[in-house]
């Protein structure tokens, strides 16, 4: 490939072996946005979850209710509480939770354009002239 792109009419051959690079590093660029939307997809569909009960004050629609087992010994006068209910966080927890959820997604990302990065870089090494 000595033509330069845009510059002179190529060869047959040479044109093919442009556009196939071309094709390559445009397939690249899709999927490394495929996965970048997946994993944005993947920290929100955590988060919710994390905040159903808050999103649920706000105006989110309610699951429907259930029937719950409850620890047994429990009188008119107490509270019942469910078997499997978990301790509530504070919000320094919370916090922390949501911190690192962030962290996470930001590593992810980061990962994912270090990956693109690479295999542009192993797509255009073998057509790199060195002048040295």
């Amino acid at each position: 490939m000595c033509t330069p792109w845009m510059s002179f009419v190529e060869q047959n051959e040479e044109m093919r072996e442009k556009m196939k690079l071309s094709k390559s590093k445009s397939n690249l660029g899709q999927e490394s946005r495929k996965q970048e939307q997946d994993a944005k997809i993947w920290h929100t569909t955590t988060s919710r979850a994390q905040a159903k009960s808050a999103l649920e004050k706000v105006g989110q629609p309610r699951s429907p209710q259930r029937k719950v087992k409850v620890i047994s010994g429990s009188s008119v006068s107490k509270c019942r509480t469910p078997v499997d209910q978990e301790p509530k966080l504070n919000n320094i927890d919370l916090d922390q939770r949501r911190d690192y959820a962030n962290y996470l997604l930001e590593h992810r990302v980061n990962k994912i354009v270090k990956k693109e990065h690479d295999s542009t870089r192993k797509l255009f090494l073998p057509h790199v002239q060195s002048t040295m």
